[in-house]
């Protein structure tokens, strides 16, 4: 890179070199060339002597000249390049950094955003947990206990059918679920988070199954769309040119919540923490 800035540097002055082998050539010309007598012969002798001489400054001076033009000519092809890679890795950004931030904080059924299996297995756990709050609750929801002990199938899908149009935006889920696991981990037994939270009479039920869903969906993480698609941007912007990264960093935090962003690249390994600093 050193010896190709040098060159570039040099280059331009070795138009002098043809410049001054031409003064030379003019001054050894008039002081020491025969006198002149005039005849055709005379002609033909100085042109060869001036074209046997001038010819390779001349060449010399081209092929200098070349190299000029092509590397102005290079440099600005590359400018340009740079300036299209730069706007069209600009406008992915945008687009993907709305559509995943306007997903982020979608109000949507809890149970779109997580897989039923995950769900039946907790609701199979709260079967068998007992609690006067719980049993508080399946009376408000119309479930007697007549009803509960009758079919552990027909409690999960009642259960199930009862939950189902709770509505969550994926931004609250992770943001409780960073809270739990910062207090008790994301390996949190549920029935354990059971026995805690309904033991503050402060927490409501809906809260509770809140809490519920926000581990299952932190347990998964990683295997969500949305989260696969935010850490392949965050590779995308990572691996975009230096001189114009923190650009689109900046573009980026101007679109997408910020707060979320930060607690995702926390558990993402291939990237560093501090990542969206500028």
């Amino acid at each position: 890179m050193y010896v190709k800035s040098l060159y570039l540097k040099l280059l331009p002055w070795a138009l002098l070199a043809p410049l001054f082998l031409s003064v030379l050539f003019c001054v050894y010309f008039f002081s020491d060339f025969p006198i002149y007598t005039g005849t055709e012969k005379s002609w033909l002798n100085t042109a060869q002597i001036v074209n046997g001489i001038l010819t390779p400054i001349l060449t010399l001076s081209s092929i200098i000249l070349l190299g000029l033009t092509w590397l102005t000519t290079k440099k600005e092809l590359n400018f340009q390049l740079l300036k299209q890679q730069k706007r069209d890795e600009l406008e992915l950004v945008i687009r993907q950094s709305k559509i995943l931030n306007d997903k982020m904080i979608e109000q949507t059924q809890v149970m779109n955003i997580i897989s039923p299996e995950p769900i039946f297995e907790f609701i199979e756990e709260l079967y068998l947990f007992e609690h006067p709050r719980l049993s508080s609750y399946y009376k408000a929801i119309a479930l007697s206990n007549e009803l509960k002990l009758n079919s552990k199938e027909f409690f999960s899908e009642f259960i199930y059918t009862h939950l189902q149009n709770t509505k969550e935006s994926r931004y609250n889920l992770i943001i409780e679920g960073t809270r739990i696991s910062v207090l008790s981990g994301l390996n949190l037994d549920l029935t354990r988070y059971l026995e805690i939270v309904l033991s503050d009479e402060t927490v409501s039920m809906k809260r509770v199954f809140f809490g519920v869903f926000s581990i299952l969906y932190m347990r998964d993480l990683m295997k969500h769309q949305e989260v696969k698609s935010f850490n392949y941007l965050l590779k995308k912007i990572r691996d975009c040119n230096h001189k114009y990264r923190d650009e689109i960093k900046i573009e980026f935090k101007l679109l997408f919540n910020e707060a979320i962003a930060e607690r995702l690249i926390q558990f993402n390994d291939e990237i560093p923490n501090d990542f969206l600093k500028v």
